[in-house]
């Protein structure tokens, strides 16, 4: 987890707001929950979790997610999960979405 999302509880990133709901440091490194806000088209760069497996859950808008040379697109209500090592890539496609 970026280390001053776990310190702080809240930044802003890439054009995108993150909050920490569960800091991993309150679950000894098991567990985090990140609440993340951006428009359109906003989302992080390429990345690779070694270790963490990552779920995406989508609460408004669309997100498309590439994991394995695959594209999942994801709306309301839906999640998708993104297997360590996998290189995925969440990036938000519909309008304001969380």
């Amino acid at each position: 987890m970026h280390e001053e999302l776990s310190s702080l509880g809240n930044i802003e990133l890439l054009g995108d707001r993150y909050r920490a709901i569960l800091p991993a440091v309150e679950s000894d490194g098991a567990i985090s929950i990140v609440d993340s806000l951006g428009p359109a088209g906003s989302g992080a760069p390429r990345y690779v979790h070694e270790r963490e497996d990552e779920t995406v859950v989508v609460l408004t808008g669309e997100c498309a997610s590439w994991t394995e040379g695959e594209t999942i697109v994801k709306g309301t209500g839906e999640s998708v999960l993104c297997p360590s090592r996998s290189g995925e890539k969440p990036l938000r496609v519909g309008p304001s979405c969380s």
